[in-house]
């Protein structure tokens, strides 16, 4: 079946060159297209009922009814898509900001096109998956079809024959290893949080095609005696022998652990495909994004990713002497700039919890007097001209904000790092499971969302240079307690 929800955006773009003077002529209101699309929708429903209760696959008249229902719906989403983009649509009712505490700004339909940010990121990972979404609508659509295999009402969309979808699939319900979700929809939840996290954004991100991803490469952490990963450069005369070297090698695996989401969806939701598609992303790709942007700052690395702030290379900076409890002087800031590898500044970041914005914007850069000593100070600015609203920088270098770290004081709450030396494995293979017994009192269907993944830092401990102090990629405040 074609999906319902794929917006060709070339053809919205074509619908918004029209201008909003074609627009105004069209009388249907938000709730009457809404409507429109429901119908459609429980119609193709209706036709794929009547083929699973046969125990049959589709006839090509009925796949052909199936089309032309949706191409009906392809084009009423259209319709509101471009309403939405030239803002002659509300937010529905029940998708109001109040609604969705970890959404302020609420949803628009168009969050459900397959165009979102991180579409092209996740191709880049791994190759096209555009139209890879076996007649699913959205990741409302494909839950709602496995709820009803639990009841046992099949779906043809779901059966092993349809490839891709047959490898890691089970018959029946699915209890057994779930259901593989469709690669278009995993890119829909999964790219976004990438893209849009000031975190994972930076790390370095790789396919995982096995259980496991071996990261080797030379050990050039110690550079004492002269020597990078036991290689030196030896100056010999005409004819006298070459000096035998072995290199120093790291062997470091990346071996997937599972992580997964328990989603509780009430049944009238599921029923309601346009809304279960939009919320179920939102709150999915949300869910996603702050579990392993947690994993990535402070995963211990037992079954789940080695955080940052637990990195076997991380370099902890001292408070300074006397220093007050829970505060930030530039004194931090300087001697943890100094601990970072200097090729590494190019693309480093600082990551602090949002209990450290006070102190941050307050920064004092200390001016001194040879005689008197410290006599006054300068504010170390955040912001500057060009720079957006809301975004900051401290020492030139961009300043993210994420709750996953530890708070105000505590060791940890002021990181700063390059991501690009830390390495994360991502499998695509993301399946659902489905229970209808676990919230079977409050009328709830329950999935379980299960991804695999695994990320460490690239060094195995920080680098010794051949003169001064220890270097890292990683560097974190001690506590200042």
């Amino acid at each position: 079946m074609k999906p319902m929800h794929l917006i060709d955006m070339t053809a919205l773009w074509l619908l918004d060159s029209l201008g909003a003077a074609v627009y105004n002529n069209l009388q249907l209101s938000k709730e009457a297209v809404e409507d429109k699309m429901r119908d459609l929708h429980r119609q193709a429903e209706l036709i794929q009922a009547e083929a699973d209760a046969a125990h049959r696959p589709l006839t090509d008249a009925e796949q052909a009814r199936i089309d032309r229902i949706y191409d009906q719906f392809h084009g009423y989403e259209l319709e509101l898509a471009t309403y939405q983009r030239q803002g002659r649509l509300t937010q529905p009712d029940d998708m109001a900001s109040d609604h969705h505490p970890g959404n302020p700004g609420g949803v628009s339909y168009a969050s459900a096109a397959p165009s979102q940010p991180g579409g092209a990121w996740f191709e880049q990972m791994f190759g096209s998956v555009r139209g890879q979404n076996h007649g699913f609508s959205g990741i409302g659509d494909f839950m709602s079809a496995l709820a009803g295999v639990a009841e046992g009402r099949p779906d043809n969309r779901l059966h092993a024959y349809r490839p891709p979808m047959n490898a890691g699939m089970t018959e029946g319900t699915g209890a057994s290893g779930g259901f593989l979700v469709p690669p278009q929809l995993m890119a829909d939840i999964l790219g976004p949080a990438f893209v849009e996290s000031g975190v994972l954004s930076r790390v370095n991100t790789l396919p995982m095609t096995s259980s496991a991803l071996s990261v080797a490469g030379f050990n050039t952490l110690d550079h004492t005696g002269g020597a990078i990963a036991g290689l030196t450069l030896n100056w010999t005369g005409e004819g006298d022998t070459l000096a035998s070297q072995t290199p120093s090698l790291n062997d470091e695996m990346l071996k997937a652990k599972k992580g997964s989401v328990l989603v509780p969806v009430t049944n009238e939701l599921l029923a309601d495909a346009p809304a279960a598609n939009i919320q179920l992303e939102q709150i999915l790709r949300q869910a996603a994004r702050f579990g392993l942007e947690q994993a990535v700052l402070t995963g211990n690395g037992a079954g789940r990713p080695l955080g940052v702030i637990n990195d076997k290379a991380l370099i902890t900076v001292a408070k300074e002497s006397g220093q007050s409890a829970d505060t930030i002087v530039y004194e931090n800031i300087v001697n943890m700039v100094a601990r970072l590898h200097p090729n590494l500044l190019p693309g480093a970041v600082w990551i602090a919890n949002p209990t450290t914005l006070p102190m941050l914007l307050t920064l004092q850069f200390p001016i001194t007097d040879p005689t008197n000593g410290i006599v006054g100070g300068s504010q170390v600015p955040l912001t500057g001209d060009g720079q957006p609203a809301g975004m900051y920088r401290l020492l030139g270098l961009p300043l993210v904000f994420s709750e996953t770290v530890p708070v105000l004081g505590d060791a940890g709450d002021l990181v700063l790092a390059n991501f690009n030396e830390y390495m994360f494995g991502l499998r695509q293979d993301a399946q659902i499971t489905v229970s209808q017994h676990l919230k079977f009192d409050e009328d709830r269907t329950v999935f379980r969302l299960i991804l695999r993944a695994d990320g460490q830092g690239r060094w195995n401990a920080p680098m010794t240079p051949l003169t001064g102090s220890t270097l890292s990629w990683c560097v974190q405040l001690a506590a200042r307690a």
